[in-house]
């Protein structure tokens, strides 16, 4: 097959015919594709690279940060995170273009980026915790609950309250576990390192919501504190 016959991008050929950068774009999404990166991204690049095409009809190597500003300037409606993401996928097909000697340099740096505000984690509902908790084993359980549903009911609480990682629930162990509540420190801490540590009221309730005390239930593990040894949670 004659290499300069490849086929292009149907997506690219479709939108943008004989624009003069459809072959860059899609030569682009090719050595994307290559370096593995996700089928999302290149989705998404695709379809911003093809809405920007329509800014700028000259070749290449006469881009300027003009039509970059005005298509930048047109989406001014989407939200941060897509506009982050449109000027993404325009700044890394510049560079691309500067690495093939297609660009003498990119204008991208003349573009300023786009801030996201930082937004905190919106948690699940307690009722919907309560449900999951519950599904697991009751708070009060019954005797022949098996132990690992007990340690499943602490990890995911913990989790939970604590606010704790995935990777440090999975990873702790019982003398990560400072059990020491006083009126000078009423909470429960799980600590991981010098740098981590997890906090929770130190205050009992008898109820089944995931305020409730939690951790508790460790000392009965095989190996607790109480036995005097490091017995890991898993």
């Amino acid at each position: 097959m004659d290499l300069g016959e490849w086929a292009m991008d149907p997506a690219v050929m479709e939108a943008l015919g004989q624009h003069l950068l459809a072959r860059h774009i899609d030569d682009f999404l090719t050595d994307l594709a290559n370096a593995n990166k996700s089928g999302h991204t290149v989705r998404a690049y695709r379809g911003d690279l093809i809405a920007f095409a329509a800014y700028h009809d000259g070749e290449i190597g006469e881009l300027t940060a003009v039509p970059i500003r005005a298509f930048l300037a047109d989406i001014t409606a989407s939200s941060p995170a897509t506009r982050k993401r449109k000027r993404a996928a325009v700044a890394s097909f510049c560079r691309w273009a500067v690495r093939h000697d297609l660009l003498t340099a990119s204008p991208m740096d003349r573009i300023d980026t786009v801030t996201v505000p930082k937004r905190l984690p919106r948690p699940a509902e307690a009722a919907q915790v309560a449900k999951v908790l519950g599904a697991i084993c009751s708070r009060r359980p019954r005797k022949d609950v098996p132990l690992d549903r007990l340690r499943d009911r602490v990890l995911f609480e913990t989790a939970y309250v604590c606010g704790a990682r995935a990777s440090e629930v999975c990873g702790l162990e019982v003398d990560d576990v400072d059990l020491q509540v006083s009126e000078m420190t009423p909470h429960t801490s799980v600590v991981r390192s010098q740098a981590s540590r997890r906090t929770r009221p130190g205050k009992r309730h008898d109820s089944e919501t995931p305020n409730s005390s939690i951790v508790s239930p460790i000392m009965s593990f095989p190996g607790g504190r109480g036995s005097g040894s490091r017995s890991h949670s898993s």
